[in-house]
C-alpha cells in the first residue's frame, strides 16, 4: 500500500462521521483539531481528489442554497485504510519553536528583548490555559453522552498539560535571564 499523508488520514478520520464538503472539513477541522493539527483548502482539496482516485471516498453532487457543491463520503475501503493507519505507531513528531530558537540566541540582543518575548509566552499560555478549559466545559455540555467524548477531551487535556509546561517553563526562564539587579553600596 502506498505510503499516504497524514493530512489523508486526518480527512478520512473526519468523514467517519458523515458527508462532507472541502469547505465543511475545513471548518470542522479548525473547531475541533485546530489546536494541534491545521489543514488549508490547498491541502485538503487535493488530497480529496487523490482519495477519490484511490476510491477512498466518493464524491457526490449537494445543493446548497440553490448552489452546487460536492461533498464527499468515506468508502469502506477508505474506512480500512483509516484503521489499518490508527494501528500503525505514531512516527515522532520533531519539536520546532521559534521561541526557543530565539532563546539559543538571544544573548545577542539586549536583555529586555528576550524578557518581553518571554512574558508574551507566559501571557499566551495563560490565555491558552483558559481556552482549553472552555472547549472542555463546551464538549462536557454539549455532547456529554457521545461515545467520542473521552477521545476528544484527551485531546484537550494534552493542550492543558502542554501550555502549564510552557508557563512553567517561561516563569523560570524568566527567573534565569531576568537583568542583574543592581548592588546598593552602603554608606558609611
Amino acid at each position: 500500500m502506498a505510503k499516504r499523508s497524514r493530512t489523508a488520514y486526518a480527512i478520512l478520520g473526519f468523514l467517519t462521521s458523515g458527508p462532507r464538503s472541502g469547505y465543511d472539513l475545513k471548518h470542522e477541522i479548525e473547531g475541533s483539531t485546530g489546536n494541534f493539527w491545521q489543514e488549508s483548502y490547498g491541502q485538503i482539496y487535493p488530497i480529496l481528489k487523490k482519495l477519490t482516485e484511490e476510491q477512498l471516498v466518493k464524491k457526490s453532487t449537494a445543493s446548497s442554497g440553490g448552489r452546487k457543491r460536492f461533498e464527499y463520503t468515506i468508502t469502506a475501503k477508505g474506512r480500512r485504510a483509516l484503521a489499518g493507519w490508527l494501528e500503525e505507531p505514531a512516527e515522532p513528531s520533531p519539536v520546532r519553536d521559534e521561541l526557543l530558537l530565539k532563546v539559543f540566541f538571544s544573548a545577542h540582543v539586549g536583555d529586555g528583548v528576550m524578557h518581553r518575548q518571554l512574558e508574551d509566552c507566559r501571557d499566551r499560555q495563560l490565555e491558552l490555559l483558559g481556552r482549553y478549559r472552555g472547549i472542555e466545559e463546551q464538549l462536557l455540555r454539549d455532547h456529554g453522552g457521545h461515545p467520542e467524548l473521552d477521545h476528544w477531551l484527551l485531546t484537550v487535556r494534552f493542550g492543558e498539560l502542554y501550555c502549564q509546561a510552557r508557563l512553567a517553563w517561561a516563569e523560570e526562564a524568566l527567573v534565569k535571564l531576568a537583568p542583574p539587579t543592581k548592588k546598593r553600596r552602603k554608606k558609611s
